[in-house]
C-alpha cells in the first residue's frame, strides 16, 4: 500500500502547486498563462476547488482503502479537465500551456484507474 500512498500524496502536491497560487495570486497566474487580466474571484474559486481535490487525494494517501471513492471523483474531475482544456486549446480559445498543464492530470487519471483496479474490496 505504500506505493499507492506516495502516488496520492504526489497527486495532492500537484493539486496544491496548481491551486494555491491561483488562490493567493490569481492575476499573476492568469498573466503567466498568457490570459488577460482576470476577475480574481473565478480564478480564486477554481484554485480553491483544485486545492480541495488535493486535500481529498491526501486523505486517500493517509487511508487508501477507506477513501478509495475519492479516486473515482479524481478520475471524473481530472478527466473533465483534460477533455475541456484540450478541446478549448484545439479551438484556440485557451493557451496551449494550459493544455500542457492538463498533461499532469492525464498521468494521475492513469494512476487512479490502476489504483481502483488493483485494490478492489
Amino acid at each position: 500500500m505504500t506505493g499507492w500512498r506516495l502516488a496520492f500524496f504526489a497527486a495532492a502536491l500537484f493539486n496544491f502547486a496548481v491551486g494555491l497560487p491561483m488562490v493567493i495570486a490569481p492575476n499573476l497566474v492568469a498573466g503567466g498563462l498568457g490570459m488577460a487580466a482576470a476577475d480574481a474571484l473565478p480564478v480564486r474559486l477554481l484554485g480553491w476547488m483544485i486545492t480541495t481535490f488535493g486535500i481529498g487525494y491526501a486523505m486517500v494517501g493517509i487511508e487508501p482503502r477507506k477513501h478509495r471513492g475519492i479516486a473515482l471523483l479524481g478520475i471524473i474531475g481530472k478527466g473533465g479537465v483534460i477533455v475541456l482544456t484540450w478541446w478549448l486549446a484545439w479551438r484556440g480559445l485557451v493557451a496551449r500551456d494550459v493544455a500542457l498543464l492538463a498533461g499532469g492530470d492525464l498521468f494521475f487519471v492513469g494512476v487512479f484507474i490502476a489504483f481502483l483496479r488493483r485494490t478492489r474490496i
